[in-house]
């Protein structure tokens, strides 16, 4: 880590001004910034954002690519380890994609193309019935996938005429599914022969979550072969700590009209970020928890426990925690469409009604005790629920009422994105820190981080006492760095997880003082709501119109000042009483005493 030298304090932000990191024998160096880090005069440089974040969700054929790291839930896909056919024909097809290079929470919802997995283009409607033989290990493995739960029963003996009825069929219910194996209770049923009536589906999809101790996956074991007919994958083939899903599609023209779709799943990514609050260790998308982890991991800076100043990180994840009411939908008057829904669906039709059902909103079925979060919102008489979805089923022409919630909340600040490592980390950290508006600060030896909050001022206000030469003063930005107007994307869940743009965020008394827009575009590649990439676009607007700069040649006395460090200028010669600046910067003088820039600053 970076050498103490005095009370030099090396600053981060989400600033074009940003430092860059050199890495030399294994240490990491920063340089320091100045004013219009703090100033968001613009927000960080991030060459190949928008194609990152359209990447991150294409199937990669390449024989090398860079680990994914994932913090907080996004959509991914990842590179393609391996493709085998099996089956009479070739008909079914099994693709392996890796999705990130290290354990999970969750591996969610899988699309192919833009359509769920579970989505009815993959399900045939009419029952297939298949005969088999239970195995030694109780178990029987269906050809095809299917959904919903199968019928199993041992065949009767055929009648031999009007008086032998002949042995009636024995139905089976006492067994377990993973995937397309059913294995039985009843040893005594080895050897004999089944009948399995189900619903078949063209896409099969097996999740493994990137533990140390995943086994590898019995069905590539028993199909997957290579040109010579020879057993491809084996036991060996465990993709230890590695997240990935195995996508077995079955040939049919309908369900693929257009070919091979592309795969990517809704993941919940690092799973064992540590919280000094509580000392406990799981998921979280707490942003600054999240920036914490990155300094730590091995795939980050390898900072060790006293390289953190858990006091600043402790405050930020409590003000990242802090709720917020967002805006909610108006609708009114929905009703469910009709159709029969199982447990477990996440796309419902809607009809009747008025207004709006927004991604976030919480919604109840009439007749269902469970809440809902809707993930994306209705468009085309159809609404997305998240997590499992239904959890009770919803019965043909029921028509149940939906009730949109008339409050809603959302944490202050979360960290919901991927990187690869092939990224230098200052362009890491600088993404992460658009999560909060915040700063990272090298100081006295350890980081600390600033969020996008309010600091109460230092006790002890800075006055013409401490004044070692003259003060310095630009009132305001140039009108080449005016901003009235701010303009950006963030990552839209209710858009496919894609790029999408934010309302615009102006201040009206600006606008009208400037004559004419002067606007900015930002990024926010770890946000993925819409209320805040709107309070953090309002965020950047309101620092950058607050454009006075001090240059303040200290004495000694500024010594123990850094930045972030909130204070109040008393000059009187200025008429200033306790006005607030935040300090940007901090260096040693030549002549002696310590130089600070200071940037205004509001509650």
């Amino acid at each position: 880590m970076p050498p103490v030298v005095a009370a030099i304090a090396l600053y981060f932000s989400v600033s074009a001004a940003m430092a860059t990191f050199i890495l030399v024998s294994g240490v990491i160096m920063v340089a320091s910034i100045g004013y219009a880090a703090y100033a968001m005069a613009s927000m960080p440089d991030m060459p190949g954002y928008s194609s990152e974040v359209r990447g991150r969700t294409q199937v990669v054929r390449s024989a090398v690519t860079p680990h994914r790291v994932i913090y907080g839930q996004c959509m991914v896909s990842g590179p393609l380890v391996a493709a085998f056919s099996a089956g009479d024909t070739n008909k079914f097809l099994y693709l392996v994609i890796v999705l990130a290079a290290h354990e999970v929470l969750e591996i969610g919802d899988v699309y192919l193309g833009s359509n769920l997995s579970t989505d009815d283009t993959y399900r045939d409607k009419s029952s297939t019935t298949g005969s088999y033989t239970v195995g030694s290990d109780q178990t029987i493995t269906i050809e095809s996938a299917f959904y919903g739960s199968p019928t199993v029963i041992i065949p009767g003996a055929p009648s031999s005429g009007e008086v032998d009825p002949g042995t009636p069929a024995v139905p089976i219910t006492d067994f377990t599914i993973s995937g397309r194996r059913l294995t039985f209770a009843d040893s005594g049923l080895v050897g004999t022969s089944v009948n399995v009536t189900y619903l078949k589906t063209y896409v099969q999809i097996t999740k493994y979550l990137g533990t140390l101790d995943q086994a590898a996956d019995p069905d590539l074991i028993a199909d997957a072969q290579d040109k010579t007919g020879n057993a491809a994958w084996t036991t060996a083939h465990t993709l230890t700590g590695r997240a990935y899903l195995i996508v077995r599609l079955e040939f049919n023209t309908d369900a693929y009209p257009q070919g091979i779709p592309n795969i990517k799943a809704v993941v919940k990514g690092v799973k064992d970020i540590y919280d000094p609050r509580s000392e406990t260790t799981g998921y979280t998308d707490n942003w600054a928890l999240c920036m914490r982890d990155y300094l730590v991991k091995s795939y980050g800076l390898r900072c060790t426990v006293d390289d953190i100043n858990d006091d600043y990180f402790i405050a930020a994840a409590n003000v990242s925690d802090e709720t917020l009411q967002v805006l909610t939908g108006t609708g009114t008057g929905y009703v469910t469409d009709g159709l029969a829904y199982d447990v477990g669906r996440k796309l419902i039709g809607l009809e009747s009604g008025s207004g709006t059902i927004l991604g976030g909103d919480v919604i109840t079925f009439d007749g269902d005790i469970n809440e809902y979060r809707v993930v994306t919102g209705l468009s085309n008489g159809v609404i997305m629920l998240d997590g499992d979805g239904l959890q009770q089923a919803i019965a043909a022409d029921a028509h149940l009422a939906v009730t949109v919630a008339p409050v809603n909340y959302e944490r202050r600040y979360t960290c919901n994105g991927a990187f690869t490592l092939d990224a230098k980390p200052i362009d890491i950290i600088k993404k992460m820190l658009t999560g909060g508006a915040g700063r990272l600060v090298w100081s006295q030896g350890r980081y600390e981080l600033y969020p996008a909050v309010y600091n109460t001022p230092e006790d002890r206000p800075l006055t013409e006492s401490d004044l070692r030469d003259s003060i310095s003063v630009v009132p305001a930005p140039s009108r080449r760095d005016r901003i009235n107007t701010v303009r950006g994307t963030f990552v839209d869940p209710s858009q496919y997880w894609q790029q999408t743009d934010f309302p615009v965020i102006q201040n009206a008394d600006a606008l009208a003082a400037d004559g004419e827009e002067l606007t900015t575009s930002i990024e926010l590649p770890y946000t993925i709501s819409c209320a805040t990439a709107q309070r953090i676009a309002k965020i950047h607007l309101e620092r950058s119109l607050l454009g006075m700069v001090v240059t303040f040649p200290g004495k000694l006395t500024c010594f123990g000042y850094k930045p972030g460090n909130v204070v109040k200028l008393n000059i009187a010669q200025l008429g200033w009483v306790d006005k607030t600046f935040r300090v940007t910067d901090w260096k040693m003088a030549d002549n002696g005493g310590v130089d600070l820039l200071l940037k205004e600053d509001s509650p």
